[in-house]
């Protein structure tokens, strides 16, 4: 297996750009899934590592080798690419054998490995077909059964394999994935914008936001802990909602709207902050619930999912929708209804309005 240590890490291309002081380590063994929008730099990352492009400052390395043109590495790193780059005149057979041929490996032992990579990922039925008879997201699997079909790899690159797949694909394709890591033990780097894919799949989350790994960490700790605002806003689906408010030192309060809501401010908190909840942590309040445990909201707009329902919500007396909450199907609420919230104890964060940085609680 392999460590792959980003050390510095600054990419140009064309005077743009597209990495920079990139640190991370993705330990032996992980599966690390680097997040974020498109465009900020995350199939760069998998280029660098799997040696296609070279950086412009840093290093990149695998097991503390660095990697370029003549490492140890560069024919154990199997790569999924985004346009999947498969073989249009071959069938999806030969497309797996081909890994297998080119090093050198007999026609037996090339379909014999070839078969049991389409088993493993579950294209064996596809394996007489032409790629241009299947769909995207079934070419998406072809081709990371074709990474998985090569001799010994010891690092596994996916550069959001499956982006034209359809839900269904998605959801066994994710299964596969962690049970191929889990049998496999391989170091894997997956790059992805969906955040419930790279929740429900990695054992570590790297987000990246414009050339910069803004937080690290189990996917749990960086859902439940962003360490920005704007990590706030993108990791969660629905994100996190992010409240202005202003903290009352003196008074132990939080001034949300034209609410006052109780809360235990930490020492030199801003008086300018946001309040984070998922929309999931709140609920309609009670009857009896205490007034400082509630804000007074008005509901903008409603979308029934069918298990339950969503609905869009501003403060106060102003029907918005830049915030949400997340209700059971039978809530009974539709636009313009008045309704107070209140929250999951312990569940709200605080971040700093100017800087966006989160305040430790």
């Amino acid at each position: 297996m392999a460590t792959i240590s980003f050390d510095r890490v600054g990419l140009e291309i064309d005077e743009r750009v597209i990495l920079e002081e990139v640190t991370l380590e993705v330990p032996d063994g992980a599966l690390m899934t680097v997040i974020g929008p498109s465009g900020s730099g995350k199939s760069s990352m998998l280029r660098l590592v799997s040696g296609l492009q070279g950086p412009t400052s840093g290093s990149v390395a695998i097991d503390g080798v660095p990697v370029d043109s003549r490492s140890p590495w560069r024919n154990r790193v199997a790569m999924v690419f985004q346009d999947d780059a498969l073989y249009e005149h071959m069938t999806v057979g030969s497309n797996l054998e081909f890994p297998w041929r080119v090093q050198g490996y007999d026609q037996a032992t090339a379909t014999e490995e070839a078969r049991s990579a389409a088993s493993r990922v579950g294209v064996r039925r596809f394996w007489s077909r032409f790629p241009r008879t299947l769909s995207g997201g079934q070419r998406g699997q072809v081709a990371t059964a074709r990474a998985l079909s090569r001799a010994d790899p010891t690092v596994v690159l996916l550069d959001e394999p499956l982006a034209q797949a359809d839900a269904g694909i998605r959801r066994r394709f994710r299964a596969e994935i962690r049970r191929l890591h889990a049998e496999s033990g391989l170091t894997m780097l997956l790059a992805t914008n969906e955040q419930s894919e790279a929740m429900s799949v990695s054992t570590h989350l790297a987000v990246l936001m414009d050339g910069r790994i803004r937080q690290v960490g189990p996917p749990r700790e960086v859902y439940d802990r962003p360490m920005a605002a704007d990590v706030a806003a993108f990791v969660g689906d629905p994100p996190m909602n992010l409240i202005p408010a202003r903290a009352v030192r003196r008074d132990r309060v939080l001034e949300i709207g034209r609410d006052r809501v109780a809360f235990d401010l930490p020492e030199g908190v801003p008086s300018r902050v946001l309040v984070g909840c998922y929309p999931a942590e709140l609920r309609i309040a009670e009857p009896g619930t205490s007034f400082d445990k509630t804000i007074h909201v008005t509901i903008g707009r409603v979308e029934d999912l069918g298990s339950g329902a969503r609905a869009y919500f501003g403060l106060g007396r102003h029907p918005g929708v830049g915030f949400s909450v997340a209700l059971p199907a039978d809530a009974g609420l539709d636009a313009g209804a008045r309704v107070e919230l209140t929250w999951v104890e312990a569940s709200l964060r605080l971040f700093d309005s100017a800087t966006g940085e989160a305040i430790p609680m």
